[in-house]
């Protein structure tokens, strides 16, 4: 039930200030993790950090030096960068991958006929 916890305290922070980490805090629910970062991919500028709850100690890691280059090897921004083959029904699935940290990543991209990019 805490599933629907989570969900419902979501579905209450849409479109406020709250959502990003009432979205981390519902995920945590369903699948416990340590760190989440949402970055924004915006063309080729360096990625936004939109939100992170990494600890201080560990955000320059997880959010600086990522900026500082690493992110151009990512498959999030790649796929941000990538258009999309005719027929794909707007939608990419990349396989998990794993860094040398042992992190993995998934994404989805890009809802037909909407200029946003998703990474999931």
């Amino acid at each position: 039930m805490a599933c629907y916890a989570a969900a419902g305290r979501l579905i209450e922070a849409i479109d406020s200030l709250a959502f990003a980490g009432a979205l981390a805090d519902g995920l945590r629910d369903v699948v416990p993790y340590e760190f989440t970062v949402i970055f924004g991919y915006v063309g080729s500028a360096t990625p936004l950090a939109l939100f992170d709850d990494s600890p201080a100690d560990r955000r320059r890691l997880h959010v600086e030096e990522y900026q500082a280059g690493p992110y151009l090897l990512d498959p999030f921004y790649l796929a941000s960068r990538d258009p999309f083959a005719p027929g794909s029904g707007g939608c990419a699935r990349s396989r998990p991958t794993a860094s040398t940290r042992g992190n993995t990543t998934a994404t989805t991209r890009h809802r037909p006929g909407s200029p946003r990019r998703w990474a999931i």
